[in-house]
């Protein structure tokens, strides 16, 4: 009789453990440890500067050159095949070579736009010393190449 009251306790306990509900996670687990913390944080901010990037690109197609309604149109449909591409991209050789080149490719291009914006690429101190007097414009990389061009013409 001992053997079946013991036998009983042990089928419900496994019976207890196996119906118990799952773990419910919050968002303080994501800075739980300093790895988590670290990986998080990171992907917050790379997530903050792309949509920072995006939706200023995206708001500010009537400064571009052109008319606005096939700017914002072509700023579109330039999605489809770049979503394609970053598909095949990602599958091939995975999200961290994927957004390491994207990122150093973004941050190459920016600094590119700042240099023809201040129609210096020889000297380092020009550069520094236009960013610093002018105040923040928001022309297109298109208007700024045409215009130095027409200056260095």
């Amino acid at each position: 009789m001992t053997n079946s009251s013991t036998d009983s306790t042990t089928s419900s306990t496994t019976a207890s453990t196996t119906t118990s509900a799952p773990k419910k996670y919050s968002i303080l687990d994501l800075f739980s440890s300093w790895r988590l913390a670290r990986v998080t944080s990171m992907i917050y901010f790379i997530w903050f500067a792309n949509s920072l990037t995006y939706y200023g690109l995206s708001l500010n197609t009537n400064d571009f050159v052109g008319d606005p309604f096939v700017n914002f149109f072509l700023l579109g449909a330039v999605e489809v095949p770049a979503y394609l591409a970053c598909m095949y991209v990602v599958k091939r050789f995975g999200h961290k070579k994927t957004l390491l080149v994207t990122m150093v490719g973004a941050g190459l291009g920016c600094l590119a736009a700042i240099s023809i914006n201040c129609k210096c690429l020889k000297c380092f101190d020009n550069l520094c010393s236009e960013l610093q007097s002018s105040p923040l414009q928001t022309t297109t990389t298109l208007e700024l190449s045409l215009q130095w061009r027409e200056s260095s013409a």
